[in-house]
């Protein structure tokens, strides 16, 4: 490649080189980042508490994602298969949201169009959204207590490595008075023995966390309900609107 040479006088060239001088080299985004072992085992896990709590409920989405998951390749593909697992309803609340349906076809208020299709929707993968949609316009709606869950989340993990360390802690300040001497030099040793107590106590923990999950499930409510032809009308329905 010809150098660009600037001689002086050289008006034409001296502008040949402010403009290149606006070029640089800078580095292309690199390809979608690939996901490792210990991510697909978190997914799993994922996916296995939210089908014990019942938040596919009785279709057959587990089953689809565990199968999907084992040829995800980027994060961008694993945050597709878990992104929406904390908004679908666990099985207590839909099966709310299904009495709801039930007591409102079983009053009249609701006809039966409406109940079967309602039911229906229950007993599939049901969001908050969706769940709040089935039963607004029979008075009821779905309370979001996001900010509390996270806090008890958070509480229920800090409290236990917290709780062993100044176990831990209280031990080593109990020497001494046992012993009947002096507690003020025991002290740098207790706040030493607590920490220790809750580093390695939040490392259990973790790993508690991360555990594989057992591959078999028990049924859910919702898959026990379910028999084929749950779709159909039954003729001569009584007016109670129960759905088995």
């Amino acid at each position: 490649m010809a150098a660009v040479r600037v001689r002086s006088g050289g008006v034409e060239e001296r502008e040949m080189w402010r403009r290149g001088a606006g070029l640089r080299l800078v580095p292309a985004a690199g390809p979608p980042r690939r996901i490792g072992e210990r991510e697909r085992q978190e997914a799993r896990g994922l996916l296995a508490r939210a089908q014990r709590e019942g938040r596919f409920g009785a279709s057959d989405v587990y089953e689809q994602r565990l199968e999907a998951l084992a040829g995800v390749v980027t994060r961008a593909d694993l945050d597709v298969l878990v992104a929406d697992l904390d908004e679908l309803v666990p099985e207590a609340l839909r099966a709310q949201v299904l009495a709801v349906v039930r007591q409102a076809y079983a009053g009249g208020t609701l006809p039966a169009d409406g109940f079967y299709e309602r039911t229906e929707r229950c007993l599939g993968m049901l969001t908050a959204t969706e769940a709040e949609a089935l039963v607004f316009d029979l008075g009821y709606r779905i309370e979001r207590a996001e900010r509390a869950h996270r806090l008890r989340t958070l509480a229920s993990r800090v409290a236990p490595p917290a709780a062993v360390g100044v176990c831990s802690g209280a031990a080593v300040l109990g020497i001494p008075v046992a012993l009947g001497t002096g507690v003020a030099h025991w002290v740098p040793l207790a706040v030493g023995t607590g920490v220790f107590g809750t580093v390695c106590a939040s490392g259990v923990a973790l790993a508690w966390r991360l555990r594989p999950q057992p591959a078999w499930r028990a049924p859910t409510r919702a898959e026990e309900v379910r028999e084929p032809g749950r779709g159909a009308r039954p003729e001569g329905s009584d007016a109670s609107g129960s759905v088995r």
